[in-house]
Order: structure tokens, then C-alpha cells, then sequence
């Protein structure tokens, strides 16, 4: 089975045309240079805020290896596995393409409701078995059912499913490479961060916590402690992006932010050892 890239968490193009205004919280302030010494958010030290675990245990994840059980045959489905609403936002939703077969590509096309293709895959295929993609989604993305279908040979697959916002909290990493397509990790050499966050009362003020500092434990898993948070405010609808640039006196190294109410499913953002001289 073919895995999808890691999930920035511990379990774990942009189309011209119809693309609303995004409702965000304003981004951070900018903070003054100060040559390259003064600390931004990243260098606060806060007590740890009552009902707000300490330090956590921390391990990359992906899809869940039984996302995408094979099936006799061609086929393809799609649903985030950890909401439960078959095409949600803001999430990564899994595509799963069952009884691919070696010897030629595998092509996947999704179309939005007014038409427009928003995501096309080609994927070679090495062996007999089902391939998993993610497939995200956020707030402002268009509502409505969107159509799937994968094309391999003399074989073509279709179905549908209609997006929905997320009812209970979640979130994400708002990332994309350097090609414009949404990816679930934020590139390398990154300073500026999103996370896309849902579910919670509208107009709330949503403080994640950042986690840092890791360490090797026995057992095989990491540890960080916690060091501050930082808000978001949410919208009308309960949904929001997170914002935070890294200064150039930040301590360079990963870090992750959550939420109280969804531990175990933070999201990872690592701030480079070597800052550009002017951003």
C-alpha cells in the first residue's frame, strides 16, 4: 500500500475562479528586527494554564494503515477518518483507490460543485493493492458535492461526497509547496505558519498551546514541554486561522500546537536553524 505523506501531528493549487474571502483572525503584529537577537512568541517561558497538560509524549503519524482496506475491485472512496463526515473541512480527507494494478498510472480527478477541477493526481503504481491520498478541505473552500473519479487502464471509477464543516474541534496545517498544491507539513525553511481551526463556538477566542523543547525517552518517544499559547479568534461560524511568525531570536528546532480538547492531535512546525537576513 501506497502512504500518504506524514500527518504533522502526533497521530497522524489554489484554482482561480469562485474563492471567497478568507474569514481569518488579522495576522501577529510585525515585531522589529533588533539585528537579529529580539525573540517573538517562540521565546516565552509561561506557566502552565490550569487543565493544560505539562509536557506530552510526541510521535509522528500518518493515515491510518486500515483507511483503505483493499477491495475485489476497481474502485474509489473518500472520508476523513477522524471526523467522520465523509468529505470535511477543515480537514484532510483520505481518497482511497482499491484493486490498482501494476503497469500503468493511476489518474484521479477531483471537480468541485460549479465545474471547476480542483485536484488531479498521477500515481505509478508498484504493486497489486490500494493507494491512499489526502485530500484537503477548509471553511471557505465551496460548499456542495463534489465529484471523484479515477481512471486506470480501460478501468474508470466514480463517487461523490458533500463537504461539511466540522462540528466538534479540529485542526490542521494551512501549507502549501512551492507549486501551490495544499500539503499536511509545512515546507522546509518555513517562518511564517497557518493552522486552520474548526468547530469551536462562534467568535471565541481560541488559545493553542506550543509545545518545544523535545527530548529522546526511553520507550522510543520524544517529550516536549509546554512553553506558552496564542490566540485565534473565530468567526461567525466557529472557524479561524491560526497565525504565528517565527523572529529571528526564536530558538530554531520543532514545535507543536494544540488544543486541550484535542490532545494527541497537534500539529508540528519547525523553525530553521539559519534565519534569512531580511524577510
Amino acid at each position: 500500500m501506497a502512504a500518504a505523506p506524514a500527518v504533522g501531528s502526533r497521530r497522524s493549487p489554489r484554482p482561480h475562479g469562485w474563492w471567497p474571502t478568507r474569514h481569518s483572525a488579522p495576522p501577529p503584529a510585525e515585531e522589529p528586527d533588533d539585528h537579529g537577537t529580539r525573540a517573538g512568541i517562540l521565546g516565552r517561558r509561561d506557566p502552565v494554564p490550569a487543565g493544560v497538560q505539562a509536557q506530552l509524549t510526541y510521535f509522528m503519524g500518518g493515515v491510518d494503515p486500515d483507511a483503505c482496506a483493499d477491495r475485489p475491485r476497481f474502485g474509489i472512496s473518500v472520508e476523513d477518518h477522524r471526523v467522520k463526515l465523509g468529505l470535511a473541512a477543515p480537514a484532510f480527507n483520505v481518497i482511497c483507490l482499491y484493486d490498482v494494478r501494476p503497469g500503468s498510472p493511476v489518474r484521479v480527478t477531483v471537480t468541485a460543485p460549479s465545474g471547476r477541477v480542483v485536484q488531479t493526481w498521477s500515481e505509478g503504481v508498484l504493486e497489486r493493492g490500494p493507494i491512499d491520498l489526502l485530500f484537503r478541505r477548509l471553511a471557505d473552500d465551496e460548499p456542495g458535492v463534489y465529484r471523484f473519479r479515477a481512471v486506470q487502464g480501460g478501468r474508470t471509477a466514480t463517487t461523490t461526497a458533500r463537504l461539511r464543516w466540522v462540528r466538534s474541534p479540529w485542526l490542521i496545517a494551512d501549507a502549501e509547496d512551492a507549486n501551490g498544491t495544499p500539503v499536511d507539513t509545512f515546507p522546509e525553511g518555513s517562518r511564517r505558519f497557518r493552522i486552520a481551526v474548526g468547530g469551536f463556538p462562534p467568535h471565541a477566542l481560541v488559545r493553542l498551546h506550543i509545545y518545544g523543547n523535545p527530548r529522546d525517552e526511553p520507550g522510543g518517544v520524544t517529550m516536549v514541554d509546554y512553553l506558552t499559547s496564542h490566540p485565534v479568534r473565530m468567526d461567525g461560524r466557529g472557524f479561524g486561522v491560526w497565525e504565528l511568525r517565527a523572529l529571528p531570536g526564536d530558538p530554531p528546532g520543532c514545535y507543536l500546537a494544540g488544543h486541550e480538547s484535542l490532545e494527541g492531535y497537534e500539529v508540528e512546525f519547525c523553525v530553521p536553524d539559519r534565519p534569512p537576513v531580511r524577510e
